[in-house]
């Protein structure tokens, strides 16, 4: 029969459930799933209006050129593929047991996210797209919309990672338990993916 002691020594060697990383693949899953709405429904509509314009306004009639310039997405495209490296950087850190790289990793990928939040609000200021008013128009609702909802994402991703951050500075993650930075690293990529999509669909092929 065993003893309090030899049950104890047993409960401290059984691994923690991974509720936090299967709960973050869904919810990752489920965010995904509405950005192929949001997305499949802005490419239908400017399919539809492309092909319903006159032949002189083809490539004219979803977005003027000018309306959205390149440089301010660049640059947070260019910011996001730096996060994903720094957050690779956090995974890989933790694993090792390296906490001060990892702290440094986790701390430079939210200030990553955090740029490109302001980056975005900028990006709408330079926008020539309205929605509301005379000037409104489909394109600029569906772009504002889509992007709306990746700038929350991103807001999400950052609490969450910040979150993660005070957890491992309290010790509970570690090489042996790392699923909260795999888990916010899980969402972090796809919020990444979701977002180059958005440039290259949208800001580029207008």
């Amino acid at each position: 029969m065993a003893t309090q002691s030899d049950q104890l020594l047993s409960a401290e060697v059984l691994p923690r459930p991974h509720t936090l990383l299967v709960g973050t693949a869904y919810a990752t899953v489920a965010s995904v799933m509405v950005f192929i709405g949001l997305l499949g429904l802005y490419f239908a509509e400017r399919t539809a209006t492309i092909k319903a314009a006159p032949p002189a306004g083809r490539g004219t009639a979803w977005i003027e050129t000018g309306t959205i310039s390149l440089v301010p997405g660049g640059m947070m495209l260019g910011t996001m593929a730096m996060s994903v490296v720094t957050m690779a950087w956090a995974v890989h850190s933790i694993r090792r047991d390296d906490r001060p790289r990892a702290y440094l990793a986790l701390a430079l990928t939210a200030l990553f996210g955090i740029a490109v939040i302001n980056q975005t609000i900028y990006y709408y200021n330079s926008m020539g797209l309205t929605i509301s008013g005379a000037d409104a128009s489909l394109q600029g609702l569906l772009i504002f919309v889509i992007t709306g909802a990746h700038l929350v994402m991103v807001g999400a991703a950052v609490v969450f990672l910040l979150l993660m951050a005070f957890r491992a500075l309290a010790g509970q993650y570690s090489s042996r338990q790392a699923d909260g930075i795999v888990a916010a690293s899980i969402f972090w990529y796809a919020t990444v993916a979701v977002y180059t999509v958005i440039y290259f669909g949208i800001y580029v092929a207008k």
